[in-house]
């Protein structure tokens, strides 16, 4: 069985795979959606509130906010409808991970690797602007951890709060996430810790 903890305790009755190197992904569907939100952070340069979205003709690195980088690059136009009504015409990337830590966890950073394929388009109604990602590919989860986020989504998120480091965010997902402990599927609005990933433990 499965469960998030919030702190690295070792109890006898307990197996820890928290705790150090080979940390899993804990909080089942939450932990997903919140593992997503961490590896999403980078996207947020190519955003502005005011303009919509940054095309960008040469590849863009970030600073990730633990050590390494995130490669923005392949920027083209693209018609994109996962906003539903009301989409503007957005734009399609790819994300390369090298060594970016994402996230400093409970079990230590999360330093992820690999990359995926984004699209954006920006969302405006009265007062808010939202940023609609659709996210593509498999990323892997190291440092501290020992896992994998492999992702087919749309996320939905403020575009202010999207990259942020603390508090409660508000998230909309459609689409599945699967990492090492099963598959998700969501449809629906999810409220997410910005700067954590879920930690893991078994118990025998």
């Amino acid at each position: 069985m499965n469960r998030t903890i919030k702190m690295c305790l070792g109890v006898a009755s307990l197996s820890l795979v928290a705790c150090g190197p080979g940390a899993k992904i804990g909080g089942g569907k939450q932990g997903a959606a919140e593992a997503l939100f961490a590896a999403s952070g980078p996207t947020k340069e190519s955003t502005n509130p005011s303009q919509g979205i940054d095309i960008m003709v040469k590849d863009r690195s970030i600073a990730c906010q633990y050590g390494g980088t995130a490669t923005l690059k392949n920027f083209t136009l693209k018609t994109d409808t996962v906003g539903g009504v009301g989409s503007n015409v957005g734009a399609q990337y790819d994300v390369s991970y090298e060594n970016c830590g994402a996230s400093n966890s409970e079990a230590g950073k999360v330093v992820l690797a690999g990359a995926w394929q984004a699209t954006q388009s920006i969302q405006q109604s009265t007062g808010t602007v939202k940023v609609a990602q659709t996210f593509k590919g498999k990323l892997t989860f190291g440092g501290a951890f020992d896992d994998f986020l492999d992702a087919d989504i749309v996320q939905s998120v403020d575009v202010n709060a999207l990259g942020t480091g603390t508090g409660t965010v508000a998230v909309v997902l459609k689409g599945t996430l699967t990492n090492s402990s099963g598959t998700y599927t969501y449809d629906e609005a999810v409220n997410v810790t910005a700067g954590n990933v879920s930690v893991a433990v078994t118990k025998n």
